[in-house]
Formats: structure tokens, sequence, C-alpha cells
């Protein structure tokens, strides 16, 4: 158990060891970046609420750690964390203090030197929380000038703090020295950057010219990778928003999980994952939209919580993708090939860079432009993919164009003959369809009439009366005449069937619907409207004339002859109502309504009578 305990403790120490302070000799350093390995010591404050005095002259300055590297990585630590340095006394120098990481909140430069006599307390603050203007010197690292000279050993104290990666490679440098670098680096950048700005454009016009989408999911999934480079590389803030700092401070998290939610979009639809592995792509899509979640959680929750778990899903983006490379691969898909070599090299840069972040490796050269490197090759090997899977496409196309017109030509041939056969076969049938066509035409007629009659007196049925009684009405309307509907129900008619059984209540039917029909006019209307119920529409008929013919109706039906059922006296009652143009309404719904009422007084009268 102890042993594991010094374990546990030298793991944390390294690479740190307490030992005494030594000064650095600026006079002797050679003409580039002045290293502070074995010169800087650190100190962590969980707490936050150490000040200046607290570690100049408090219990808390004998607890700073030499540090054998200058390339100070404390991974995702929400600790406040003090460096300091002494330099030697030194004259006539123009020399800039560089914290090269432009992702830290704040960043806080103090020190104490007396110049021609007089002590001079210097405090410079930093970081991606305040406005860009508020830098001691604009630039996308953190910059601080030194004093010219100073007579005197100086300590030199940095505070630092980062709600994401706590991270502070640091370095002296003179100002010549760094101007040159600085130009070094600016060209190398920009020939990066150039490299992704022109292959989007270009992919562009390739997606407005064939209207791919895959070149959009590519446009957009390297557009917003430059933008993340740019963020990390601390360009974005200098240039793009240096007068949003909270953006600032956000971006870095909310944009990688927007790159990653393109990254895993432009994936699925290069490799066509959602016909080829659908079991993945439902895994691919479900990491893809927590891509979105993480940015929400950033904006929403916390920052520190966003970041651990954007960058938990680069690491599931890498193993996830990569797998998926090497499953449709297995299948034969060719372009997978320059996909597989693009992604290995970008996700290995994305895995050395994540670990870095995470503290887990040292933050170096190599470490920290890993990512560069590795997109770099990746936006060349894609482009090439790519154009490798439009190839394979093409030739796919020509290969079934050849297919098509092979079949197109074998099915011509064979529709030719079919058709020469078919030719005969119909001129041989053409009599027999002429009949048929014949047969079907009075079939037609005859389902048409039938359809609307009513089976048992060959009136119209209640459907079929309905609507020619909508088109008569309309004409009665267009050509302004009289037109009268009469509403007749049989007087007790439900004795008959009682008395003698439903066939002699069909026999009264039938015997009422040749009464009826014999009584239809030219243009007039009759049908059965419900069990005992008709209906009638006798167009060029006012109130006079269709009491006239209501009346006549009535008598006939009450003589009507029904010997072989003696006691089955069959009488009706009548109710009628009127279209009149300009003095009634003229919808048919209610002309009905209103013979009803009249039918309804009718039988309240008594029955066997006429009402209007």
């Amino acid at each position: 158990m102890n042993l594991l305990r010094i374990i546990t403790l030298f793991c944390l120490c390294w690479p740190f060891s307490v030992g005494a302070v030594t000064e650095l000799n600026i006079a002797a350093a050679p003409h580039a970046a002045i290293s502070l390995a074995n010169v800087v010591e650190v100190l962590e404050d969980p707490s936050g609420k150490l000040t200046l005095d607290d570690v100049t002259n408090g219990a808390a300055a004998n607890r700073f750690v030499v540090s054998d590297t200058d390339q100070l990585n404390f991974g995702y630590s929400t600790s406040v964390h003090w460096a300091r340095f002494t330099l030697a006394p030194y004259d006539n120098e123009n020399l800039l203090f560089e914290v090269a990481f432009p992702l830290l909140d704040y960043v806080d430069f103090y020190y104490v030197y007396k110049n021609n006599n007089h002590i001079q307390n210097v405090h410079q603050r930093a970081g991606d929380k305040l406005p860009f203007s508020a830098r001691p010197i604009e630039h996308r690292f953190f910059l601080f000038p030194l004093p010219e000279q100073i007579i005197e050993p100086t300590t030199f104290y940095l505070r630092f703090e980062s709600e994401g990666a706590n991270q502070a490679p640091l370095k002296i440098w003179r100002q010549i020295d760094y101007l040159k670098t600085a130009k070094d680096h600016s060209l190398v950048y920009g020939l990066y950057y150039g490299i992704i700005l022109v292959m989007a454009l270009y992919n562009l016009f390739l997606y407005l010219y064939v209207r791919d989408r895959i070149y959009l999911a590519y446009v957009c999934y390297i557009t917003t990778f430059c933008l993340v480079q740019a963020t990390l590389n601390g360009f974005s803030y200098e240039y793009l928003w240096p007068y949003w700092p909270w953006w600032a401070s956000q971006a870095p998290t909310i944009l990688l999980g927007v790159v990653s939610f393109f990254a895993f979009d432009f994936a699925r639809r290069f490799l066509t994952t959602p016909h080829l592995l659908p079991r993945l792509d439902r895994c691919m899509a479900i990491l893809m939209y927590l891509c979105l979640l993480s940015v929400g959680v950033t904006v929403l929750v916390s920052y520190t919580v966003g970041t651990n778990i954007v960058t938990l899903l680069a690491f599931s983006l890498a193993c996830t993708i990569m797998t998926a490379a090497v499953l449709v691969l297995r299948q034969g898909y060719r372009p997978a090939r320059y996909f597989f070599l693009a992604w290995f090299g970008f996700l290995l840069g994305i895995a050395i860079n994540c670990l870095m972040y995470f503290g887990l490796i040292p933050r170096n050269a190599l470490t920290s432009h890993a990512l560069q490197v590795g997109s770099a090759l990746e936006v060349i090997l894609l482009s090439l993919a790519i154009a490798d899977r439009m190839h394979v496409l093409q030739e796919d196309k020509m290969f079934a164009d050849k297919q098509l017109h092979k079949q197109t030509i074998e099915h011509n041939q064979e529709l030719e003959r079919k058709v020469a056969r078919r030719t005969r076969e119909l001129q041989d049938a053409k009599d027999t369809a002429e009949q048929i066509s014949q047969e079907l035409e009075k079939t037609n007629t005859l389902l048409t009439i039938l359809a609307s009659r009513d089976s048992l007196t060959n009136l119209l049925n209640h459907r079929a009366f309905v609507q020619q009684l909508q088109t008569s009405l309309s004409v009665a309307q267009r050509y302004r005449y009289p037109l009268c509907l009469i509403l007749l129900d049989m007087d007790h008619f439900k004795r008959v069937n009682d008395l003698y059984g439903h066939h002699a209540g069909d026999a009264a039917l039938i015997a009422v619907g040749d009464v009826l029909s014999d009584h239809l006019r030219e243009g007039d209307l009759g049908a059965r409207y419900s069990g005992e119920e008709f209906i009638l529409s006798l167009s060029h008929t006012d109130l006079d004339e269709g009491l006239k013919i209501a009346e006549r109706l009535r008598e006939a039906i009450e003589n009507i002859d029904m010997a072989k059922y003696p006691q089955a006296q069959l009488t009706a009652s009548l109710g009628l109502a009127v279209y009149i143009p300009e003095h009634s309404v003229s919808e048919y719904k209610e002309l009905i309504r209103q013979a009803d009422d009249a039918l309804y007084r009718a039988k309240q009268l008594g029955r066997n009578r006429v009402c209007a």
C-alpha cells in the first residue's frame, strides 16, 4: 500500500520537482526562443483564491516546484495555476514573454523592478474572456513586453486559468527573433489555410455543377474544420471576432461539436453506410446528433462539461468512422481506400491532440501541430477519394448504359415479335371485340338504370331522385318556371303486412307505383322515397295544378282493387310544396322539408287527404 502511494505521488509530481530558484541569464542565451525549462516554477491553486501577496510573501511562496519543461500542460484542470521565473540582470534587451496557448480564459502577468532608482509594479492582463484590444500586444498568442533593463535579479509571476485545457507553453524571445519566426509561421499557416479554402471552393463549384450532396457535405466539413483550426490557433479571435469575448471563449468547443456533426454526415454519405452498414449507421447517426447536443450543453450548462463531452465524442468519431471505412472496404467499395488513408492520418492527429489537451502526453512542436499536419493530408486524400468515387460512378454508369443498350435492343426485338403476333391476334379478334364492346355498353347502360331504380316498383330510388331533383330545380331557377313536389305516404300500411304478410304489402306498393307511373308526364320524376313513402317532382306545375294532380293520385290509390286482400283498403296522405321563382327557397332540401310538413298536417287532419 505504501509503495502504491509512493508511485502515485511520483506520477502526480512528475515532471515537477522541488529545487532552488535558478536565475536565467538572458545575456548568455542564444538568439532563438529562450527556454524556461528547469527555470520556471509552478504552483497549483485549487481554490483560485491566492493573490499576488500570497504567492510572493505568504506560505504559498514555498510550495512552488521547479518544472523540467516550459511546455506546461495540466489538461482539463479547473484549478488556477501560478508560474514564476527569475531573470538575472541584463541591459538594452527588447524582450517578449510569450504564452503560446490562445485558449486561456485569464492570464495575469506581474513583476516588480527598479527603474532609475524607482520601484515599479507592473500588472498586465489578457485572456479570451477579455476584449482582444485589452492585450498588451494585439497578437493571437499572449505576448507581454519585458523591461529593457533590470539591474538586479527580478522574479516574474504568471497566473493563468481556463475552463478548458489548462496549458501554458512559455518562452522568452528577443523581439527581432520573434518577428522573424512569426513571419515564417504566418507563411506556413497561410499555406495550410489556403489549401483548405481552395479545396472548399473547388468542391463548392463541383456541387453547384453536379448537384451531388456529398460535395456540399464535404465543403461544410472542411470549412468548419478550417474555422476550428483558426480558433485553436488564435487567428479567429484576432481577425474574425475580436470584439466578442464571450463567443471567443465558447467557440472552440461549440465549433468542435459542429465540425464533428459534419464529419459524421460526410462519412455516412461517402461510405453509403445507410445501405452497406445499416446497424453501424444508426450508431453513427446517434453520435452525430449527440455532437449537436454537446453544443447545447456547452452553452446552457457548463463549458467544462461540454468540452469533456465533445472531446470524448471526437474519440468516438475516430473509432466509429475508421471502423466503418474498414468494413466498407472489405465489402469491395474501392473509394474507401483513399478515405481510410485520409482519416487514418487525420484521426491520428486528433488522437494526439486530444491526449495533449487532456495532459496525458507532453506539449511540443509535434503534438501541438499534429492536427494541422493530419488535416492537410486528409483534405488532399479526401479530394482524391471523392474523385475516385466519381470515377467509379462513371464506370458503373458506363457499364449500366452498355447493359441498358443491350437490353433495349433485345427488348425492342422481342417487342417487335410480340407486336406482330399480337396484331394478328387482334385482327382475328376484331369482330369479337366489337361484339364484346357492344355487349359491355348495353350491360353498363342496364347497370346504370338498375342502380337508379327501385327493384320493386321500378320507380327511381331515393339517391337517383335527389340527384335528378337538384338538376330539375336548377333548370326551373334558370328558366323561371314553377316546380311542384308531392310527398305521398301510405295510410296504415303496417296493417296490410300484419293481416296478410309482406307479399301483400309488396303487391300494394307495386300497385301504387303503377298508379304513379301512369300519372307521370314527360319531364316529371317519380320515386320510392322510403319504405311506404313516394315522392314526385312535377315541372311547369303551379300550386293549383299540383293540387289537382295530387287529388287525382289520391283517388286513384283509393280505387286500387285489392280483391285478394279484402280488408286491405289502400289510402294515402299527400303533402305538396311548390317552388315559385322569386317567392320561395331554391334549396331542394328545404322544398322536401316543406312537403314533409304538409304531409304531416294531412296525417293530423285524419289521413287520406292532400295538404299544401
